[in-house]
């Protein structure tokens, strides 16, 4: 049996055919036209495969198939993959709505929108080629417009064309929602001083593709009440050198970051936040993995400067925080220098601190934990395996701290002025007596396996070296038996 595809100038039109898990049953022809006088263009025969490339973001059942660079959509039904009737862009260049503007590259395509840029309109650049340009602006004096940047399946490179840039690769403003989906590299240069993507009071919404290898630049940066949205792709090998570095992956001066999927990795900094920096504003982590970043300073993973971060879900796992031992440094996972931290669910594990706080450290403000693990972190020199208190506060009303270790408080370990509450409701923190895979360990048993609080790791006021199991409650604001101390 054959099934006709057809071609509307430079739309693929699709009638319904049937692809038992990714393998076409039916002899499928692309047609100029749906009428059977017309030469046939392309034919898939029987039982050739065609590559799933995505999931599409705004409907769970929706992917995108590719075959010699053609692009169509395909919905899942039980076992089957059927494409259906939808329309979808093949050809490169420049669309405005659905409808193709011209052949132009991507520079053609910025000088266009640029002129003609109206409110409400949406436009699209699809890239046939890797492309070099001097800087991307999409600031239209506060007009509000949808600019999406994609492919027709196949990666794509975009790289500035200058070697000394003196402004960001892609630069966000009021109004403008740009789109990076899947396919699109954006890449640094190897020695600048500005950050790839700037979101100046813009949306970025991040679909896929990556943003990378800007050294001594960084990745993103989210200012003037901007607003980053990742549902997937990597930000990677981002770092920033200078003493004012602020995040090798991801800056948050004034704005939301809202991480739905993809990866934070392999970013650094001689200064706080390897993976993310959060100065002002709010990040929710929903999904996604924040892993393998280094900071020379605090909070290798994540550093909290002032603001909110609220974890639904994730991992936060793998990162460094190389400071040597000292006053209120540390943070291997995650530092918060004051703020609100919020752990609802996710998982904050195998993060390393050479001072304090291997997985996290409150200097102030407060951490809410309410469910989650810390697991398998370590403060290789210094106190708070899991979790490290200074002056703030430690809120645990559920979840597990498991397998950490540190010379003082393997579990959780804090200075005299901190505050750790543990709930006689719920939430567990495992001490000696636990199983190795479990017990959280500190040097030896006057130094709290579990749990210990105190001027230093050799004065200990307060420890528990046994499992803090879920009856069991903790309190700083006590001493003895009475606050769960042995």
């Amino acid at each position: 049996m054959t099934r006709n595809i057809e071609i509307k100038e430079t739309l693929l039109v699709a009638e319904q055919i049937t692809i038992h898990y990714g393998v076409l049953n039916d002899t499928l022809n692309f047609r100029r036209t749906a009428g059977m006088g017309e030469n046939i263009i392309t034919q898939i025969s029987r039982n050739i495969r065609v590559e799933v490339l995505e999931l599409e973001r705004h409907n769970t059942y929706w992917y995108k198939i590719k075959f010699n660079e053609q692009i169509s959509f395909i919905y899942c039904d039980g076992n089957n993959l059927t494409v259906t009737t939808h329309t979808q862009f093949v050809t490169p260049g420049l669309y405005v709505g659905e409808t193709y503007q011209g052949n132009m590259d991507l520079q053609s395509s910025i000088n266009w929108i640029r002129r003609n840029a109206r409110s409400g309109s949406n436009y699209t650049i699809i890239l046939g080629k890797d492309e070099t340009i001097n800087n991307i602006d999409l600031s239209y004096n506060n007009i509000r417009v949808n600019i999406t940047l994609k492919t027709t399946g196949v990666e794509r490179n975009v790289r500035y064309s200058i070697t000394q840039p003196s402004r960001s690769l892609i630069t966000i403003g009021k109004g403008v929602t740009f789109t990076l989906e899947e396919g699109i590299n954006i890449i640094g240069l190897q020695r600048e001083s500005l950050r790839l993507v700037r979101v100046n009071g813009g949306t970025f919404i991040m679909n896929g593709g990556s943003i990378r290898n800007s050294i001594d630049g960084g990745g993103v940066i989210i200012e003037d009440d901007g607003t980053f949205i990742m549902n997937n792709g990597t930000i990677s090998g981002n770092s920033r050198r200078d003493s004012n570095a602020g995040s090798g992956g991801v800056q948050i001066n004034k704005g939301t970051f809202t991480m739905n999927g993809g990866t934070i990795n392999g970013n650094s900094t001689i200064n706080q936040g390897g993976g993310v920096a959060l100065n002002s504003g709010t990040f929710t982590m929903n999904a996604g993995t924040v892993s393998g970043n280094t900071a020379n300073s605090n909070g290798g993973g994540i550093y909290i400067y002032d603001g909110t971060f609220v974890m639904h879900n994730g991992t936060i796992s793998g990162n460094t925080s190389r400071t040597p031992a000292g006053t209120d440094v540390g943070g291997g996972g995650v530092y918060m220098r004051q703020g609100t931290f919020t752990m609802n669910n996710g998982t904050i594990n195998n993060n390393t601190a050479t001072a304090d706080g291997g997985g996290v450290f409150i200097s102030s403000g407060t951490f809410n934990m309410n469910n989650g693990v810390i697991n398998g972190n370590r403060s290789t020199n210094c106190c708070g395996g899991g979790v490290w208190v200074g002056s703030g506060t430690f809120n645990m009303n559920n979840g597990t701290i498991s397998g950490n270790s540190a010379l003082m408080g393997g579990g959780v370990a804090g200075s005299t002025n901190a505050t750790f509450i543990k709930s006689n409701r719920a939430g567990i923190i495992y001490g000696s007596n636990a199983s190795e895979a479990l017990a959280n360990r500190a040097s030896d048993n006057t130094r709290g396996h579990a749990i210990g609080f105190g001027s230093s790791n050799s004065n200990v006021s307060m420890r528990r070296n046994t499992t803090a199991g879920t009856t069991q409650a903790i309190s700083t604001r006590q001493r003895g038996a009475a606050g769960g101390w042995q």
